[in-house]
């Protein structure tokens, strides 16, 4: 145990995610089942908005500057005065539509980014009290009381109910990709907090296909190794008890299908170059030394590669008016509606995000990219 502790040190210094890639995902779900906890729920994701949200009374102009603000108090390098004239508008726009939960949302975080601790906190229980179906609303306030050393407020919080699923009425079958980030990020570190890593790394799992360059991947990450080193925690179980992956997966675990990514990258080296837009999830990636890549972007990949299981198609992309190369995952793009290849290519993203939630009762797996 001294020597893996002193692993996870070095980890968590360097790459938090580095040592959560050797867990034994068969070890985990082992571990669940002996225990008689139930896999999570499948689900189907989209970046495309689907909940409103009263978000539709708002003029265009008014939706831009919404957006802008949260663009601003997700940016780490927002200057205070910045921030200031933020909440001054939240607070406008409250007035004006008091019906619109992600305001008051916004609102909590802002005062987050200023310093204001308690009226941050009573921002987050306005939000959850005024708005209590609302999920990003019950996430900000379970963050803030995991963030404060308070876990066993969050089950209360989450109305006991663990699952992404459990939070939407039966009919509902389609997520937002931020719901699920955002919800298993902070499931994942409340199981952490509480010291049940095997639950911890299904949750960050699921993330991690999502998005492993999200904020939220990486913050579960390093979560679940520290917490697993808090000699104040009860554990159920430690990560030692799961890592050490030299197992050799079954065709039934493999997250592609070899034949379909293969013959998928053939056809569209055919095409190339072909012309793309991100996802939100590479509009949102963040890397100070990358030039931003606008919602609306026209990417040319200009080559293609199957690198894999785990990498999926690797789409190269060399970006008009800047010299540079970016390497992303297919399942970071959306073609035009009208090329050839569309529905082979959202065929492949779909069935390979289904791959990845079916790894939920095999190798600590979850839904994702």
């Amino acid at each position: 145990m001294k020597n893996f502790s002193a692993q996870l040190l070095q980890a968590a210094k360097a790459n938090p995610a580095i040592l959560l890639e050797m867990v034994n995902g068969s070890a985990v779900i082992a571990s669940l089942r002996q225990r008689g906890i139930k896999p999570l729920k499948d689900f189907d994701y989209t970046d495309e908005t689907i909940r409103a949200d009263n978000m539709d009374q708002l003029s265009a102009e008014e939706y831009d500057t919404h957006d802008r603000i949260y663009a601003l108090i997700n940016t780490p390098s927002s200057s205070t005065d910045k921030l200031e004239h933020a909440l001054a508008t939240l607070y406008a726009l409250r007035d004006k539509y008091p019906d619109v939960p992600s305001l008051y949302n916004f609102t909590a975080v802002t005062l987050a980014r200023l310093g204001r601790k308690e009226e941050t906190h009573a921002a987050l229980l306005e939000t959850h009290q005024r708005f209590p179906d609302y999920l990003f609303g019950k996430i900000s306030l379970a963050e803030h009381y995991l963030r404060q050393g308070q876990p066993e407020k969050v089950p209360d919080i989450l109305n006991h109910q663990f699952d992404l699923t459990q939070h939407f009425p039966p009919d509902v079958d389609l997520f937002h990709i931020s719901e699920a980030i955002g919800f298993y990020s902070i499931v994942g570190m409340y199981h952490a907090a509480t010291g049940d890593a095997a639950q911890a790394l299904v949750c960050y799992s699921i993330v991690r296909n999502l998005n492993p360059d999200h904020a939220g991947a990486q913050a579960l990450a390093r979560y679940i190794l520290v917490t697993d080193l808090d000699p104040a925690i009860k554990h159920q179980n430690h990560l030692a008890d799961f890592v050490g992956n030299d197992e050799t997966p079954s065709p039934g675990l493999l997250v592609d299908d070899a034949e379909e990514a293969t013959n998928l990258t053939a056809a569209m080296q055919a095409y190339l170059p072909i012309v793309m837009t991100p996802t939100k999830n590479l509009v949102h990636y963040h890397n100070p030394n990358m030039k931003k890549i606008k919602p609306n972007e026209k990417l040319k990949v200009t080559e293609v590669s199957y690198v894999g299981d785990e990498g999926g198609i690797a789409c190269h992309i060399q970006r008009a008016k800047v010299e540079e190369l970016l390497v992303v995952s297919l399942t970071h793009l959306m073609p035009d509606k009208k090329h050839p290849l569309y529905k082979a290519i959202r065929h492949y993203q779909l069935r390979r995000i289904k791959s990845l939630a079916n790894q939920q009762t095999h190798r600590t797996g979850g839904r994702g990219e």
